[in-house]
């Protein structure tokens, strides 16, 4: 859904003879538009209201410790797409935010301040570089027998949202230059992780309605009744 928007945004740009984004700047829009969905979502999951992680962790636990891994698996895989080197040794090229300060150049705008920022992007995105490297991508020899390693003591959540702020704030300097407007990263949406911890709330409620009237009767009527009685889990 998300995707498309961006699609159909650039196929309708295509119609006019104004001055095109370039495809690059299109292209790393739509990976930012999920990267920033993964990372609202997450926040919705995993945030500060402690009580909501207990619930969760209460009920699923071995499967939100996984959730919340797979997560920073994606976050250090996704920063690390956005600042690998544009040339590889073998001579193939990579789509990265170093495309930006030479099509910047051609659009008129600031290359000097789009290099700047690239700069400060690489610094933050080290530690997330080091682990899709070494943990993720490769099983480095020696972090794979430190059972204690996972690189939360230098992956901060703050960092992921600087990085994918600045990289919000270059692509729109495109966006202004040529179409005279922006993206607001920010009013993208996280509707899916908050209708399942919904889900679960409600249904924790429910359960204990039930345990504390210990009418089994009515209990097995309101089951037989309900529409989704005939959904069967995969594991059923």
């Amino acid at each position: 859904m998300l995707g498309g928007r961006a699609l159909r945004a650039r196929t309708n740009m295509n119609k006019t003879n104004k001055p095109k984004v370039p495809l690059e700047v299109e292209t790393l829009k739509d990976d930012l538009i999920w990267a920033k969905y993964d990372i609202n979502e997450y926040a919705v999951i995993f945030g500060e209201n402690e009580l909501q992680k207990n619930m969760l962790l209460e009920r699923s636990g071995q499967f939100f410790f996984r959730l919340h891994q797979m997560y920073w698996d994606r976050f250090s895989i996704s920063v690390s797409r956005f600042t690998d080197p544009h040339k590889q040794k073998n001579g193939n090229k990579n789509l990265s935010i170093y495309v930006l300060p030479e099509l910047a150049n051609n659009a008129g705008i600031d290359k000097s301040n789009i290099e700047h920022q690239i700069n400060e992007i690489i610094i933050l995105a080290k530690a997330f570089r080091t682990r899709r490297s070494k943990y993720i991508a490769h099983r480095d020899f020696q972090l794979a027998l430190d059972a204690k390693y996972f690189g939360s003591d230098l992956l901060y959540l703050r960092n992921v949202k600087e990085i994918y702020r600045i990289i919000g704030d270059l692509l729109n300097e495109f966006y202004l230059k040529i179409e005279d407007n922006q993206w607001a990263w920010d009013l993208i949406s996280s509707t899916g992780a908050r209708s399942l911890l919904f889900l679960i709330k409600e249904a924790l409620i429910y359960q204990e309605m039930k345990d504390k009237r210990k009418n089994y009767i009515m209990d097995y009527e309101e089951y037989e009744k309900s529409s989704y009685n005939h959904i069967r889990l995969n594991d059923d």
